[in-house]
């Protein structure tokens, strides 16, 4: 967890690792896809459907937010939907990161990248370093934070930040630490806002549903993993299967309506 304590290490270990990112960041960029340009987290998300498996459901554990595996010549992706949407976006593009950077590592049948709370960790701060920088545009940054300091100059600047969420729609944390890396606002000031309990003052008109988890469903290409393997698969087997995923996919479901129940 980004703190006070660890916010300054935090911002000297990315701007040891930034040269990196932006130079990955840039390539990416030629691409000439429309859809890289107007919607990036959508496009993370079209490839990695694309290219993966990617599963996606609720996982009731504060500190996982995802995992990329690979398994008998295809990359798995799971996305924690249980966390709030704005960690579940960052989630998508810092697991696009090793799937597209890492994939030879990935390939180790002894080797997988699943993100955890590893704040100092260089092998966790580049992806989400990465989910920063793709995510966040620096000149919308700069503008929208200038706007907020002049049409809420009477607000704290916690709160100014805050109304950066809706454009961004990445956690709170991030925008503080990009806009400290940016200069846009000082280490002493990004120190004095970061532990801010924000979900609490969200301004009136600032939605709350980006701090929500979708918990959406989503196992991708079952079917079509189970017609590719079923032709060396016994009948009794098949079914065996087929129960399993069910039973899985039932009490999944069944979670996730308790966890609404619960709200």
């Amino acid at each position: 967890m980004i703190t006070q304590k660890n916010l300054e290490s935090l911002l000297k270990l990315n701007e040891s690792l930034l040269p990196e990112i932006r130079e990955k960041l840039m390539a990416i960029r030629m691409n000439p896809d429309p859809l890289l340009a107007q919607k990036p987290l959508e496009y993370v998300k079209t490839v990695l459907r694309e290219e993966a498996n990617v599963i996606e459901f609720p996982v009731p554990h504060d500190s996982y937010g995802g995992l990329v595996y690979y398994l008998n010549g295809r990359f798995y992706i799971h996305i924690n939907t249980g966390q709030p949407k704005v960690y579940e976006n960052f989630m998508w593009a810092h697991e696009y990161y090793h799937f597209l950077f890492d994939r030879d590592k990935l390939r180790d049948r002894n080797h997988h990248y699943m993100f955890t709370d590893g704040i100092l960790d260089p092998d966790e701060r580049l992806p989400h370093l990465f989910a920063s920088e793709f995510l966040i545009d620096n000149h919308i940054l700069q503008r929208k934070f200038a706007y907020n300091q002049k049409a809420f100059a009477n607000e704290s600047l916690a709160l100014q930040i805050i109304r950066l969420i809706p454009t961004f729609e990445v956690p709170y944390k991030a925008l503080v630490v990009k806009l400290a890396q940016e200069q846009l606002i000082s280490i002493e000031q990004a120190k004095e806002v970061v532990d801010f309990s924000y979900r609490d003052f969200l301004p009136d008109d600032v939605s709350s549903s980006l701090l929500e988890p979708t918990r959406t469903i989503l196992i991708d290409s079952f079917e079509q993993l189970l017609d590719a393997a079923k032709e060396g698969l016994h009948d009794d087997d098949l079914r065996a299967i087929q129960a399993q995923f069910a039973s899985h996919l039932k009490k999944i479901k069944k979670w996730k309506e308790v966890c609404r129940e619960g709200i």
